[in-house]
């Protein structure tokens, strides 16, 4: 029998359903799954509860049981919009066991309250904690309750939680699994090993789909060390599935299984290590920022934010020639506490580390003290406190005089020569292309962070190419690019745009049928082919969360990239050159709209004709950025980009005729004349044999073979399926042209769309008119 939540409401006592308390078991799996907008916008916790009704897990020997909460809305029968609740697993399904008050699930009591229930009603050997929901890393913690201000949890929280649990000292959970992002870290183990006896969670974000719960089949039949290697392998399955389904490349995704036994060897190893950095700190803080930015970091690429999540291997493979035993026993140490280490890309050792340097800001603000107030790993919190302390000053920045121009070298290298203060404070540099739009004006076009430091020489990997959005037809535009990261020869980008909902109808002034929602694509590019690859098309929000499920473009018709913000030059009190994120910017001057129908590609090639720079923007060792001065772009290879242009269509006419222009997929085009209120007009009769609607775009007018008027058509005309439309408006080409009073040829050009979808059926197809005699004008 399942009880829904109106039945549950009539009957009295906390704990009516006593004939449902879970029977002796080989294991207990409980989830806590705080539901948040994962479940009322994309219905990923429904998804999953429904994985895990069909998983196959033997009932005989594994109790399952799920609080629910933390949503404003579910999508299945039983969970509570208002209220959280327990639930248990049968043959039939989820059956409600225990209907609670509303509390935030990102409270440390919530969670206490359902440890305690677990433990008590469900006994069984071993016991395992799934945290389902979204994940933001050690310093932000866990967790989303929407009907409580986002409220999560914090590692402090957790702790507490778990301390007022059965699970501690001799009576561990067997293991801990997070089905949420960014949650593989160093700090969160630390916390965690005192409560159970392995850990599950993922050092990148997760995909929105989760883990996938046929592992269950497993529980309570092998081992745990299987189980746990299953969770992972089944993930990256699933994942790899999903990408090439999806055509997407060079997208991490990242699960391990940790054994937390090894909790002290990893207190010990980093605190050596950094016992020993601590010493040389002062002395040795731009080495240790160097290394910090060269670090392996996670979650910038997948959210666009800055996390300040390393791998703690990397890391300790940066400072392995300085520190060569203290480093090498860590990294020992993560090889045996990573006991499955699942990825696709380089330097994901299973295991990250909060280093802070790129998130200023958030580090002042709260990070900081969150972090401190961790109270783990004494010594590398000793280092951190002195590392801030100069992170956190400016004086490296306001020392700088002044900044020089690139220069060209041989084989058409772009370089800078720095200062030798200049070079000692470097942590990195990125350069970027300019389009000059006017005095200090310009817009950004491209940016590349493959530059190398040879000794105080600066030189850019720049061959003249850039990322371009192109469709079918070879329509090119220039997108709004962000680069992020490089990992070995992949440089990741994201492109902001959105997606719209533009499908015409008869009446083109309807609000209702335009709706957009922003995204932002992913690509990768293989700086050894130049090929880019797209790795996802997620939405984009500025308060969206790391977890978050790819744009469905089946629901849209149109994208549109905003063009680029035009950027006025800002300099500092020293006349250098600011970092780009601080010039002021300019309104933008609109969008490219880009029919879905006419496909995308990103492209990775030669500037166009124009008026381009370069400039050098360098990061030191507290963060700050400054520039460079200008250099125009030399290049020999530029190129004019052209849109496929089919062949003309020429024409005959004799006015008073019908004569047909062009036939395509079921469509005819006929220019006619037509008697409109007593006058004669030039006209379109249009015959339309799909079963759909179309769009007639008919743009410009070439009049005589001089003449341009951009006037003469209108730019909608809307035909109905199965039907014959005669354009009664009429071509009024000649209105803004006073000085043609007779018409020889007309020429322009039509594109002829599917209304419902807008894929082109006929794509700018230029037509000429000619007149079998001079004729005037009407």
């Amino acid at each position: 029998v399942v009880f829904g939540p109106s039945l549950y409401l009539k009957l009295r006592g906390e704990k009516p359903f006593d004939m449902f308390k879970g029977k002796d078991a080989k294991a207990t799996l409980m989830i806590y799954m705080m539901g948040s907008d994962l479940e009322s916008e994309g219905k990923n916790a429904t998804t999953e509860l429904n994985e895990i009704i069909n998983s196959g897990v033997d009932l005989e020997k594994v109790n399952v049981v799920v609080y629910l909460g933390g949503s404003s809305k579910w999508h299945n029968n039983y969970a509570f919009n208002d209220k959280n609740a327990i639930f248990e697993l049968n043959v039939d399904g989820f059956v409600t066991v225990n209907v609670l008050p509303s509390a935030s699930m990102g409270e440390s009591e919530t969670l206490t309250e359902f440890l305690k229930y677990g433990y008590e009603n469900y006994p069984a050997n071993d016991f395992a904690l799934i945290m389902w929901g979204d994940g933001n890393g050690p310093v932000i913690g866990y967790g989303r309750d929407a009907l409580y201000e986002n409220d999560g949890l914090t590692l402090q929280e957790m702790e507490k939680a778990l301390e007022a649990s059965p699970f501690k000292d001799d009576n561990k959970l067997e293991w801990v699994g997070f089905d949420a992002c960014l949650m593989a870290s160093a700090e969160v183990a630390q916390i965690w090993s005192k409560h159970a006896e392995y850990m599950v969670a993922s050092q990148e974000t997760i995909l929105d789909f989760g883990w996938d719960y046929s592992f269950l089949k497993y529980l309570g039949v092998s081992e745990t060390t299987v189980v746990l290697d299953e969770i992972a392998s089944l993930y990256t399955i699933a994942c790899n599935e999903y990408f090439s389904q999806n055509g997407y490349v060079g997208r991490d995704a990242t699960l391990s299984c940790i054994d937390l036994s090894f909790a002290d060897e990893l207190n010990e190893s980093l605190n050596a290590l950094f016992n020993s950095v601590l010493k040389n700190v002062e002395t040795d803080y731009n080495e240790m920022a160097k290394y910090r930015v060269k670090t392996r970091s996670f979650g910038r690429v997948s959210t666009t934010f800055e996390y300040d999540l390393v791998d703690i291997y990397d890391m300790a493979e940066q400072l392995l020639q300085k520190y060569p035993v203290e480093a090498k026993v860590l990294q020992l140490v993560v090889e045996e506490m990573v006991i499955t280490n699942e990825n696709n890309s380089d330097d994901c050792c299973g295991l990250s580390l909060y280093y802070p340097f790129f998130n200023k800001s958030y580090f002042e603000e709260s990070w900081g003290q969150a972090y401190a107030d961790l109270g783990v790993f004494s010594d590398y919190q000793a280092y951190l406190e002195k590392y801030t302390e100069t992170w956190l000053q400016n004086d490296k920045l306001n020392s700088i005089l002044s900044v020089g121009a690139p220069s060209v070298s041989v084989g058409n290298k772009y370089t800078l020569q720095l200062t030798e203060e200049q070079n000692l404070t470097f942590a990195s540099a990125k350069y970027y292309v300019l389009s000059k739009d006017g005095e200090d004006l310009y817009t950004p076009i491209f940016s590349g962070s493959t530059v190398e430091n040879d000794n105080g020489t600066l030189i850019a990997d720049f061959d003249g190419n850039v990322i371009y959005a192109k469709n079918n037809y070879n329509k090119y535009i220039v997108p709004v690019v962000r680069e992020h990261d490089t990992v070995g020869n992949i440089t990741r980008y994201s492109v902001y745009g959105s997606v719209t909902d533009q499908r015409y109808r008869e009446n083109p002034l309807d609000e209702s049928v335009y709706n957009s929602q922003d995204c932002r694509y992913y690509l990768s590019l293989n700086t050894l082919t130049n090929k880019i690859n797209i790795s996802g098309l997620l939405p984009y929000s500025e308060n969206s969360y790391s977890r978050a499920q790819d744009v469905n473009l089946s629901s849209w018709t149109s994208y549109a990239f905003p063009k680029e913000s035009q950027l006025k030059i800002a300099r500092n009190a020293n006349g250098v050159i600011s970092g780009i994120s601080d010039w002021q910017e300019l309104q933008s001057s609109g969008a490219y709209d880009m029919p879905i129908g006419d496909g995308l590609e990103f492209v990775y090639e030669p500037l166009t004709s124009g008026e381009y720079y370069i400039v050098f923007e360098i990061l030191d060792t507290q963060g700050n950025k400054y520039c460079s001065e200008m250099l125009t772009i030399t290049q020999t290879h530029q190129w004019e980009n052209e849109s496929v242009v089919p062949q003309e269509i020429e024409v005959e006419w004799t006015t008073g005729e019908e004569c047909k222009l062009l036939s395509s997929n079921n469509v005819d085009v006929y220019i006619t004349t037509t008697d409109v209120n007593g006058k004669t007009k030039y006209t379109f009769k249009f015959v339309n044999n799909n079963s759909y609607p179309i769009h007639i775009d008919s743009t410009g007018a070439v009049l005589n073979s001089q003449i341009l008027d951009s006037g003469a058509f209108s730019s909608y005309v809307y035909i109905p399926a199965n039907s014959n439309v005669v354009y009664t408006d009429g071509l009024r080409f000649g209105i803004s042209s006073s000085s043609v009073r007779f018409l020889e040829s007309v020429s322009f050009t039509m594109t002829i769309r599917n209304a419902d979808n807008r894929t082109a059926l006929v794509y700018n197809q230029p037509i000429t008119v000619k007149f079998s005699q001079a004729t005037q004008i009407r």
